[in-house]
Protein backbone atom coordinates (compact mmCIF):
# COMPACT_ATOMS: atom_id res chain seq x y z
CA UNK A 1 0.00 0.00 0.00
CA UNK A 2 1.22 3.45 -0.90
CA UNK A 3 0.10 6.91 0.06
CA UNK A 4 -2.01 8.90 -2.40
CA UNK A 5 -2.02 12.57 -1.53
CA UNK A 6 -4.37 14.23 -1.06
CA UNK A 7 -7.11 11.68 -0.47
CA UNK A 8 -9.55 11.49 -3.38
CA UNK A 9 -11.82 14.49 -3.03
CA UNK A 10 -13.88 16.84 -5.18
CA UNK A 11 -12.24 19.87 -6.75
CA UNK A 12 -8.74 18.37 -6.71
CA UNK A 13 -7.21 17.44 -10.07
CA UNK A 14 -3.57 16.65 -9.19
CA UNK A 15 -2.69 13.68 -7.01
CA UNK A 16 0.59 12.10 -5.96
CA UNK A 17 1.50 8.48 -5.29
CA UNK A 18 4.68 8.20 -3.27
CA UNK A 19 6.66 4.96 -3.45
CA UNK A 20 9.89 3.81 -1.76
CA UNK A 21 13.11 3.54 -3.74
CA UNK A 22 13.19 -0.23 -3.22
CA UNK A 23 10.06 -0.84 -5.29
CA UNK A 24 10.46 -3.14 -8.27
CA UNK A 25 7.38 -2.86 -10.45
CA UNK A 26 4.27 -1.17 -9.14
CA UNK A 27 0.74 -0.80 -10.42
CA UNK A 28 -2.47 0.81 -9.20
CA UNK A 29 -6.00 -0.36 -9.76
CA UNK A 30 -8.33 2.24 -11.30
CA UNK A 31 -12.05 1.51 -11.11
CA UNK A 32 -15.14 3.68 -11.40
CA UNK A 33 -17.84 3.56 -8.76
CA UNK A 34 -20.14 0.74 -9.92
CA UNK A 35 -23.25 2.70 -8.97
CA UNK A 36 -22.39 5.52 -11.39
CA UNK A 37 -22.93 5.60 -15.15
CA UNK A 38 -19.76 7.30 -16.33
CA UNK A 39 -16.76 6.14 -18.35
CA UNK A 40 -13.20 6.12 -17.07
CA UNK A 41 -10.13 6.37 -19.32
CA UNK A 42 -6.54 5.92 -18.21
CA UNK A 43 -3.95 7.50 -20.51
CA UNK A 44 -6.55 7.41 -23.29
CA UNK A 45 -7.52 3.76 -22.90
CA UNK A 46 -10.97 2.87 -21.58
CA UNK A 47 -11.56 0.75 -18.51
CA UNK A 48 -14.46 -1.65 -18.16
CA UNK A 49 -16.87 -1.88 -15.21
CA UNK A 50 -14.31 -4.04 -13.38
CA UNK A 51 -11.52 -1.45 -13.71
CA UNK A 52 -7.96 -1.86 -14.93
CA UNK A 53 -4.44 -2.08 -13.54
CA UNK A 54 -2.11 0.78 -14.46
CA UNK A 55 1.66 0.25 -14.23
CA UNK A 56 2.98 3.31 -12.43
CA UNK A 57 6.67 2.40 -12.47
CA UNK A 58 8.82 -0.53 -13.42
CA UNK A 59 11.91 0.82 -11.65
CA UNK A 60 12.92 3.78 -9.51
CA UNK A 61 14.06 5.68 -12.57
CA UNK A 62 10.86 5.18 -14.59
CA UNK A 63 8.33 6.92 -12.38
CA UNK A 64 6.29 9.64 -14.05
CA UNK A 65 2.59 10.39 -14.23
CA UNK A 66 -0.61 9.20 -15.83
CA UNK A 67 -3.93 10.81 -16.70
CA UNK A 68 -7.37 9.66 -15.62
CA UNK A 69 -10.33 11.08 -17.51
CA UNK A 70 -13.91 10.67 -16.27
CA UNK A 71 -16.68 11.25 -18.82
CA UNK A 72 -20.32 11.59 -17.79
CA UNK A 73 -22.31 12.64 -20.84
CA UNK A 74 -20.94 16.04 -21.85
CA UNK A 75 -19.14 16.53 -18.50
CA UNK A 76 -15.45 15.68 -18.43
CA UNK A 77 -12.98 15.67 -15.57
CA UNK A 78 -9.27 15.12 -16.10
CA UNK A 79 -6.98 14.16 -13.25
CA UNK A 80 -3.22 13.77 -13.22
CA UNK A 81 -1.59 11.26 -10.91
CA UNK A 82 2.11 11.95 -10.38
CA UNK A 83 4.32 9.10 -9.21
CA UNK A 84 7.32 10.08 -7.10
CA UNK A 85 10.02 7.70 -5.89
CA UNK A 86 11.89 8.28 -2.64
CA UNK A 87 15.66 8.87 -2.80
CA UNK A 88 17.89 5.82 -2.33
CA UNK A 89 19.12 6.72 1.19
CA UNK A 90 15.97 8.39 2.51
CA UNK A 91 15.03 8.34 6.18
CA UNK A 92 11.66 7.93 7.90
CA UNK A 93 11.30 11.45 9.33
CA UNK A 94 7.76 12.69 8.68
CA UNK A 95 7.72 15.56 11.17
CA UNK A 96 7.90 19.21 10.22
CA UNK A 97 10.40 21.63 11.71
CA UNK A 98 7.97 24.57 11.72
CA UNK A 99 4.61 25.85 10.46
CA UNK A 100 3.75 29.54 10.11
CA UNK A 101 0.61 31.20 8.81
CA UNK A 102 0.27 34.66 7.26
CA UNK A 103 -2.93 36.42 6.24
CA UNK A 104 -4.07 39.27 4.00
CA UNK A 105 -7.25 40.75 2.56
CA UNK A 106 -6.28 40.00 -1.07
CA UNK A 107 -4.86 36.88 -2.71
CA UNK A 108 -2.44 39.10 -4.62
CA UNK A 109 -0.89 40.55 -1.45
CA UNK A 110 2.90 40.61 -1.52
CA UNK A 111 4.67 38.48 1.08
CA UNK A 112 5.98 41.62 2.82
CA UNK A 113 2.44 42.93 3.44
CA UNK A 114 0.99 39.73 4.93
CA UNK A 115 0.25 39.59 8.67
CA UNK A 116 1.45 36.84 11.00
CA UNK A 117 -1.22 34.59 12.50
CA UNK A 118 -0.54 32.90 15.83
CA UNK A 119 -0.87 29.14 16.23
CA UNK A 120 -2.38 27.78 19.40
CA UNK A 121 -0.71 25.98 21.00
CA UNK A 122 2.75 27.02 19.79
CA UNK A 123 4.37 24.79 17.19
CA UNK A 124 5.84 21.47 18.29
CA UNK A 125 7.09 18.86 15.81
CA UNK A 126 5.20 16.14 17.69
CA UNK A 127 1.84 17.96 17.61
CA UNK A 128 -0.57 17.51 14.68
CA UNK A 129 -3.47 19.86 15.43
CA UNK A 130 -3.56 23.63 15.89
CA UNK A 131 -6.03 26.49 16.00
CA UNK A 132 -5.47 29.87 14.38
CA UNK A 133 -7.75 32.88 14.04
CA UNK A 134 -7.75 35.37 11.18
CA UNK A 135 -10.08 38.22 10.24
CA UNK A 136 -8.54 38.32 6.74
CA UNK A 137 -9.98 36.52 3.71
CA UNK A 138 -6.76 34.74 2.60
CA UNK A 139 -4.02 32.80 4.34
CA UNK A 140 -0.73 31.25 3.31
CA UNK A 141 0.74 28.26 5.14
CA UNK A 142 4.54 28.11 5.26
CA UNK A 143 6.33 24.93 6.26
CA UNK A 144 9.88 23.94 7.09
CA UNK A 145 10.90 20.33 6.72
CA UNK A 146 13.73 18.21 5.45
CA UNK A 147 14.83 18.34 1.82
CA UNK A 148 13.25 15.09 0.63
CA UNK A 149 9.98 15.16 2.56
CA UNK A 150 6.86 15.60 0.48
CA UNK A 151 4.63 18.28 1.98
CA UNK A 152 1.08 19.14 0.91
CA UNK A 153 -1.05 22.07 2.09
CA UNK A 154 -4.74 21.70 1.31
CA UNK A 155 -3.91 19.19 -1.41
CA UNK A 156 -1.26 21.27 -3.18
CA UNK A 157 2.38 20.23 -3.15
CA UNK A 158 4.59 22.65 -1.22
CA UNK A 159 8.40 22.65 -1.34
CA UNK A 160 10.20 21.60 1.83
CA UNK A 161 10.79 25.21 2.84
CA UNK A 162 7.95 26.73 0.92
CA UNK A 163 4.63 28.48 1.14
CA UNK A 164 1.27 27.27 -0.09
CA UNK A 165 -0.76 29.12 -2.67
CA UNK A 166 -3.26 31.59 -1.22
CA UNK A 167 -6.07 29.74 0.54
CA UNK A 168 -9.37 31.59 0.56
CA UNK A 169 -11.21 31.32 3.87
CA UNK A 170 -14.95 31.00 4.30
CA UNK A 171 -16.75 32.69 7.19
CA UNK A 172 -16.63 30.47 10.25
CA UNK A 173 -14.47 27.41 10.78
CA UNK A 174 -12.02 26.39 8.03
CA UNK A 175 -9.93 23.26 8.21
CA UNK A 176 -6.55 23.34 6.48
CA UNK A 177 -4.83 19.99 6.08
CA UNK A 178 -1.04 19.81 5.93
CA UNK A 179 0.29 16.35 5.11
CA UNK A 180 3.96 15.47 5.47
CA UNK A 181 5.20 12.23 3.94
CA UNK A 182 8.51 10.80 5.15
CA UNK A 183 11.52 10.93 2.83
CA UNK A 184 11.33 7.15 2.33
CA UNK A 185 7.57 7.43 1.56
CA UNK A 186 6.83 5.09 4.45
CA UNK A 187 4.57 7.03 6.78
CA UNK A 188 2.86 10.37 6.90
CA UNK A 189 1.70 12.92 9.48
Amino acid sequence: DYTIVPGMTGGVYDYYILVPYSMRSEAVYVRADASRSYDVYVDGGSTDENGDWVTIASSASSAGSFKIEVVDGSDRGEYTVHVEVAPRDADDDDQLDDITIKSAARSSAKASSRHSVSLSPSFSSSRTSYTAYSSEEYIWVSVDGTRDQRIFGNGEKVSYNGTSAAIQLEKGRNEIEVITVAENCDGST
